[in-house]
């Protein structure tokens, strides 16, 4: 990262801020941080969204041994890109995934990410488990990192290091660090103006019957499941429709990605959910919540 491009980022990100560089050190006022020059880039990114956590929600900031972190109520999350901020302001300030039940459920979260949506739903206290899937080595990783600085609400979590497929494949990807929450099945495919660098991963995927059917079969209790699988979702739904697995999910949330709605609400309407459906303006990706 060049100087300049970090000033450029500084200035867009709030000019009073930048006013008060001095000393090689640039004072947040917003989210109360100062930040060395050349440093952090991806916190002036994503600043916005770094704002919003800290006034609406009361997230704090802070750096250590050279990384930086923020701390939202008592979970502690390491920020690398700008779009970790974007993705915590979903889940915590906007509440994406909020739910409330009067049972205990089990949550599966496909497409686990960095674990934060898994850390979302191990802090309530209504949630028994969370079963998270996460095929791509590097997230997965940094997933791990995630629930070890928050052992607290670890202890419900059980990661799996491999996605959830209609079939057991291996498959060979395109893969980009910061931008690794968009990443699915079709590499960086459909976000790839905005991927600078990449690498190649290989990510093993499970069938249903190797990986959901097991879980189903170890609990009598209700489950909710998350789905941001990037493409994924269309296959794995018609496949728990083909396989009957829906009997015990109380609530399905999930993003979809390309092919629209239509048919995940279809085949959802038919097992007896009542869905709600969002977009957004180019109608390229939205939000489905179904519950019965």
């Amino acid at each position: 990262m060049s100087s300049s491009t970090w000033v450029k980022s500084a200035i867009e990100a709030n000019y009073d801020a930048y006013s008060q560089l001095t000393n090689e050190t640039m004072f947040l006022p917003e989210i109360n941080l100062s930040i060395k020059v050349n440093e952090f880039e991806q916190l002036l990114a994503g600043y916005n969204n770094a704002v919003r956590l800290a006034k609406e929600i009361g997230a704090t900031f802070k750096v250590d041994n050279k990384e930086l972190f923020i701390s939202i109520d008592d979970l502690i999350f390491n920020i690398q890109t700008a779009e970790d901020l974007f993705i915590l302001t979903e889940i915590y300030v906007d509440k994406c995934y909020n739910f409330s039940l009067f049972e205990t459920v089990n949550v599966i979260d496909i497409g686990m990410n960095v674990a934060y949506a898994s850390l979302y739903f191990s802090h309530n206290p209504k949630v028994n488990k969370v079963y998270s899937f996460e095929p791509f080595e590097p997230t997965y990783q940094n997933a791990l990192k995630h629930l070890s600085i928050n052992p607290s609400y670890s202890a419900k979590i059980i990661p799996h290091n491999y996605g959830v497929g209609v079939k057991d494949e291996v498959l060979q990807l395109e893969y980009s660090e910061e931008q690794r929450g968009r990443v699915g099945i079709k590499g960086t495919e459909l976000i790839k103006e905005k991927v600078l660098n990449h690498s190649t991963q290989s990510i093993t995927l499970k069938s249903l019957e190797n990986s959901l059917v097991p879980i189903f079969n170890l609990s009598n209790d209700n489950f909710i499941i998350k789905m941001d699988c990037e493409g994924s979702e269309y296959g794995i739904i018609e496949k728990m429709n083909e396989l009957k697995l829906f009997k015990n999910v109380k609530g399905i949330m999930i993003e979809w990605h390309e092919k629209g709605p239509d048919e995940l609400i279809d085949t959802l309407n038919k097992n007896g959910f009542v869905v709600y459906s969002l977009s957004n303006d180019e109608g390229s990706v939205g939000m489905i919540y179904a519950a019965k």
